[in-house]
């Protein structure tokens, strides 16, 4: 009961270090921000594992995204609202976005994520928090007609130094209503 109480501790800590300003977002009337939480790391006891066996470029008019298509398979059973992350990383920064994980009776889920990519970007991890990657992939840049595009070059290790620099991660979810509209909330 202490473990679980501490592992909850620890991933509401990690997950207000990621969380980005409310002021970032126009609050709605009678709505406050919701967050993800990460998913629990299990410490000594085992670890979440994750691949990336798929990365799609789709290319628009507004730039480049990475789609990236794996499996993760969680230490813990996740509760509502944990989630996981893509982050890509550049020589000095590192930006990502969360996305709930889906809950279900099977230990090992699908997952697909697409995230912006720009140039000057050089990889992207599956995350379970900011300083924990479960699988990464090289990016490489090519120009096309006076274009820059990525072009992903293969796996990279999750402890390369490459993929050192700590990410920010959006871990907004979404609005939900606040005060007497609302029986049972906050």
């Amino acid at each position: 009961m202490i473990r679980t109480a501490a592992l909850a501790a620890v991933a509401a800590v990690m997950a207000t270090w990621s969380m980005p300003a409310t002021t970032a977002y126009a609050r709605p009337p009678g709505m406050r921000p919701s967050y993800y939480m990460w998913l629990y790391d299990c410490f000594a006891i085992s670890a979440s594992t994750g691949t990336i066996d798929t990365v799609n470029v789709l290319q628009s008019a507004t730039g480049s995204d990475l789609e990236l298509i794996g499996t993760i398979t969680p230490c813990l059973r996740p509760e509502p609202l944990q989630a996981f992350g893509v982050a890509t990383y550049s020589a000095t920064t590192a930006v990502g976005d969360a996305a709930a994980y889906q809950l279900s009776d099977q230990a090992t889920q699908p997952y697909q994520k697409r995230v912006p990519v720009k140039p000057g970007e050089h990889a992207a991890c599956l995350l379970t928090s900011e300083t924990i990657r479960l699988a990464c992939v090289s990016i490489g840049w090519v120009t096309v007609d006076d274009v820059a595009r990525p072009v992903v070059e293969g796996p990279l290790p999750v402890d390369s130094p490459l993929v050192a620099a700590l990410p920010v991660v959006d871990m907004f979810r979404s609005w939900v209503p606040i005060g007497p509209v609302c029986p049972g909330c906050p």
